[in-house]
């Protein structure tokens, strides 16, 4: 009875052992994983950035391209508008300084 009380104890040794490899393993999978999903996330962070950077600098492109168009329209409307006026101010001027010279002679 006792040698087999000896290798039913010698056999939980090895079952245990098995299982601390077991264990042991299993934890060094659940690290290369946990790095594995680590690195993953990083890279997916760093493309998300990249992708996002670009996506506002075209955007800021774009606005910017906008801005220079809707500024040369209001360019050439106010040299429109100022050469408009000065065209009507070298026709009517000398009507213009007649009728005030006339109202302060009738005064």
């Amino acid at each position: 009875m006792e040698h087999s009380v000896d290798d039913v104890i010698g056999k939980l040794s090895e079952i245990e052992a098995a299982a601390e490899r077991i264990m042991e393993s299993a934890s060094e999978e659940k690290r290369k994983l946990s790095d594995a999903m680590e690195e993953k996330t990083k890279q997916f962070d760093e493309k998300l950035l990249e992708e996002t950077e670009i996506a506002l600098k075209l955007t800021a492109q774009k606005l910017d391209k906008e801005k220079e168009e809707e500024l040369k329209v209001q360019r050439e409307e106010t040299n429109s508008l100022l050469l408009a006026m000065q065209q009507k101010y070298d026709n009517e001027h000398d009507a213009w300084s007649d009728r005030i010279m006339q109202s302060i002679v009738r005064m």
